[in-house]
């Protein structure tokens, strides 16, 4: 999600899947 890019990359990962 880029909304959470800005925020942490780490969620990125997470939601991802």
């Amino acid at each position: 999600r880029i909304l959470y890019k800005k925020r942490t990359r780490r969620i990125i990962q997470y939601e991802a899947r």
